[in-house]
């Protein structure tokens, strides 16, 4: 999207070019990435970030991509 013409674009995307989910291997990513794996990437730039919130949402964080493929996002 970033490369795309700027009626293409979103807004923001400066902010949101880098949306971090959990998935097994599907057609927009290089491979596996885990609820644990999440958690303590973002843990590790976060430090002081609450473990309990961080891991709900790396537990929903698989749900991301079937929103982004939906109706709802262009």
């Amino acid at each position: 999207m970033k490369a795309g013409k700027r009626w293409e674009r979103g807004e923001n995307t400066k902010c949101t070019k880098d949306v971090k989910y959990t998935h097994d291997r599907d057609n927009a990513t290089a491979g596996i990435y885990t609820e644990e794996e999440l958690l303590e990437d973002v843990l590790g730039v976060s430090p002081n970030g609450d473990p309990t919130l961080t891991g709900q949402v790396a537990e929903f964080s698989h749900k991301a991509k079937e929103f982004m493929d939906s109706d709802r996002v262009r």
